[in-house]
């Protein structure tokens, strides 16, 4: 089609063209208008439902990285409130043994009443000294605990479970879950294999990889124990898994400082320990889930 003068197209005026471009323009505004409009409005929805998830005041360890099986309420700023359950873990049967405030539940081993060789102080239970474990009022057959821990450096303290008072000391018939500063205490590298260090079944099962937390930092661990199986947790990881009475678990024994004491890791039902060691250690959060 032939040209007018100053390079318009025969047929279309310069004023029709320039009401065509000033409609095109407003048609694109309009488009870029609507799309800033819906993501608005996507992004709304996306924070109401996020301010939702928040305002329900659960934390649950579901992202990579957290505490396997680990589930809290959440307190003022989102951290974890301490020595609380969270509603699915009530429903579920779990226990709090400790309260938070005080050492109701708990006495001295082979005494009926408290031990004044701990305290309770910032939410946790620590040692002050005078040579007493802890022991649970309660016993326990099958169960879940778990626990936070967390030592000086160079601390050293255990969890023994399934305790009985026979014996002169609670070591003597309740397996123990060794606490333990790796880096800074000489049993880190005594005993064998490591079966001396954090996590492990002391004296008997080593930890399979060293999962523990530099001491001053809180420690997450989780004791299971069902009939003859048990189980050793720390920090999310599945660290020692045994069974009793087998081949295995005898020929371990027999190899231990353990043989000395007929009654150990026989009782079916104990108390759960808490170990004076003389060294600085505090616990908080303690849990207990009996199995069927």
């Amino acid at each position: 089609m032939a040209q007018s003068q100053g390079g318009e197209k025969s047929g279309q005026s310069a004023p029709e063209k320039a009401k065509k471009g000033s409609e095109s323009v407003a048609k694109k505004a309009s488009k870029a208008t609507a799309g800033a409009i819906r993501k608005g409005v996507d992004a709304t929805k996306k924070g109401v439902k996020t301010g939702a998830a928040a305002a329900s005041g659960v934390v649950t360890g579901t992202k990579k990285g957290a505490r396997e099986g680990w589930t809290g309420v959440a307190a003022a700023g989102g951290a974890p409130a301490l020595n609380t359950l969270s509603p699915e873990e009530g429903d579920a049967g779990w226990e709090l043994l400790f309260n938070g405030k005080d050492l109701t539940g708990f006495r001295g081993f082979k005494s009926a009443s408290a031990t004044t060789s701990w305290k309770v102080a910032d939410g946790a239970i620590s040692y002050v000294g005078d040579g007493t474990d802890l022991v649970t009022e309660q016993e326990f057959s099958n169960f879940e605990l778990v626990f936070e821990w967390k030592l000086a450096p160079g601390g050293n303290s255990g969890v023994m479970y399934q305790v009985t008072e026979e014996g002169d000391e609670t070591y003597w018939s309740g397996p123990e879950y060794q606490i333990l500063d790796n880096v800074r205490h000489p049993d880190a590298k005594q005993g064998s294999n490591g079966n001396r260090t954090a996590g492990a079944c002391y004296d008997l099962y080593p930890p399979s990889t060293d999962a523990s937390k530099p001491a001053g930092e809180w420690n997450w661990s989780k004791i299971v124990v069902n009939g003859d199986h048990v189980e050793h947790w720390l920090n999310g990881q599945k660290v020692v898994e045994y069974e009793r009475d087998s081949a295995d678990w005898n020929q371990r024994l027999e190899a231990s400082k353990f043989t000395e004491w007929p009654m150990f890791a026989v009782a079916s039902t104990g108390h759960i320990v808490f170990q004076d060691h003389e060294s600085d250690v505090w616990y908080r959060n303690i849990k207990v889930h009996e199995l069927n």
